[in-house]
């Protein structure tokens, strides 16, 4: 006896293709499965919605007897299907979220259920998504990927120079379309740990002014916010719902003649708590021999030091990695103890190097397997070139040499934000932000995929995850 599975429809109603005895798709790779007939238990009419604002998202609902499993392959017509598992739905039956799709195509899908060891689907039915929003810049993949370069997707926070179009928290595929998009101020955008939602922060430099770091689910379910008083730059979410930021701590000096804004590595806690983790002025002393920059938005008396910028957690070594623009340095703070256990560059750093080796202006930072890769802006560089550099640590003999370097091929350089992230594959990114462009390179410096946004636009802190969805 087949244990039923019943669909219910949602909204749409869809175009079957005739029903066959094997409907599986041999010829893009995905297993046969069968449309059951009069002898069987039937399948029920299956439905879809599109999401009324992420246009590129789409639902499908269903229910089903206890016992059996159930997914649903989709795709472009022609191309290889994907598949998503269905999860419990709000009020019972089961749910699945199409993720990466493209706006203003259709698409086909089909639920499948593995009912007493055979595969069971429904036939094969389309559903076209909708138009995307007025205002989202043109993205041009001017190096499409080939061989070597790493499939997923890239998560593209972007800015409109004059304000005029706003800014945008945005995600495309390896062919520069958009899959995802909300019209927000995002800084950084960070897939959630359990992949569920995008999280993204926004750009407060006020002393006082509150931040927000915003989860927004991919499947448009209501957005949530934690409020982080001051907390500016960069951020990462190192457990479900914590996320660490930085925020600031004024200190006055020569008898309060001078006010510095240093800053503090907290983490913020899902009811919106916070604990500090690592003070600068703990370890750190301001060159007072030196005026530092006063771009705090409202308090022009304050002197900016260190301008921490750039902050990476490493789950395996339980440490925090983060640059500091003013005094040219990076450091790394063990989580549980808050301890400085390095630092590199910078006036007292903790390596030594030959010539110009450590000298840099460091946009962001991560560990790999020898060191380091961080992105440098290239103020010190001649030619000024920003570049993704990665140097080798010897925590023994104390010293670090530059290994690789990537620049592009007409020296583009940014001062304003910029990172570069090491893939999972061994590829490096380079992102240009004040250019709009992004490169994915091979360990040998190949270039593999190049991302340029329309003129008057920014790339903010962008990034790239294997998948989207848990």
């Amino acid at each position: 006896m087949l244990l039923p599975l019943l669909l219910t429809l949602l909204l749409a109603c869809p175009a079957p293709t005739s029903p066959s005895e094997d409907s599986g798709r041999p010829d893009t790779g995905e297993p046969a499965c069968r449309v059951p007939d009069e002898s069987d238990t039937p399948l029920a009419e299956l439905g879809v919605e599109v999401d009324a604002v992420l246009t590129t998202v789409a639902r499908v609902s269903w229910t089903r007897s206890a016992g059996s499993e159930a997914w649903v392959w989709f795709g472009r017509e022609g191309d290889a299907l994907r598949e998503t598992k269905g999860k419990p739905a709000d009020g019972g039956g089961e749910r699945a979220v199409l993720l990466g799709l493209k706006a203003d195509t259709e698409h086909v899908y089909r639920v499948v259920a593995e009912v007493d060891g055979e595969l069971l689907c429904t036939e094969e039915a389309r559903f076209r998504t909708g138009t995307l929003p007025a205002g989202l810049p043109a993205v041009a993949v001017e190096s499409p990927a080939g061989p070597g370069a790493v499939s997923g997707y890239t998560l593209l926070p972007i800015r409109d120079v004059l304000g005029a179009a706003g800014s945008w928290a945005t995600v495309v595929d390896m062919e520069g379309d958009y899959v995802w998009f909300l019209s927000v101020d995002a800084l950084r955008m960070r897939l959630s740990l359990d992949g569920e939602a995008l999280v993204f922060n926004d750009r407060s430099y006020g002393i006082d002014s509150p931040s927000r770091i915003t989860r927004a689910p991919l499947d448009g379910s209501p957005i949530t916010v934690v409020t982080v008083p001051g907390g500016h730059s960069d951020f990462v979410e190192v457990e479900p719902g914590t996320y660490a930021t930085f925020d600031w701590e004024v200190r006055s000096f020569e008898d309060g003649a001078r006010q510095i804004a240093g800053e503090r590595l907290v983490e913020v806690g899902p009811d919106g708590s916070v604990r500090e983790i690592w003070n600068v002025f703990d370890d750190l002393v301001p060159d007072l021999s030196r005026e530092y920059g006063r771009d705090i938005q409202g308090s022009p008396e304050l002197e900016v030091w260190p301008h921490l910028n750039h902050l990476h957690y490493d789950p395996v070594e339980d440490a925090y990695i983060v640059t500091a623009r003013a005094t040219e340095s990076v450091h790394r703070v063990e989580r549980a103890t808050g301890r400085l256990s390095w630092t590199l560059g910078g006036v007292d750093g903790d390596f030594a190097g030959e010539g110009d080796e450590l000298r840099f202006n460091p946009h962001s930072a991560m560990p790999t397997e020898r060191g380091v890769l961080l992105f440098d802006t290239g103020s010190f560089q001649d030619p000024a070139c920003s570049a993704s550099v990665e140097l080798d640590l010897d925590l023994e003999a104390w010293t670090a040499a530059r290994s690789w370097q990537y620049s592009t091929e007409d020296c583009l350089r940014t001062d304003f934000l910029g990172n570069s992230d090491l893939l999972w594959s061994g590829n490096r990114t380079l992102v240009l932000a004040m250019s709009a462009q992004m490169d994915e390179v091979s360990a040998e410096g190949e270039l593999l995929w190049r991302l340029r946004l329309a003129t008057g636009w920014w790339l903010l802190y962008a990034g790239r995850v294997p998948e989207l969805g848990g």
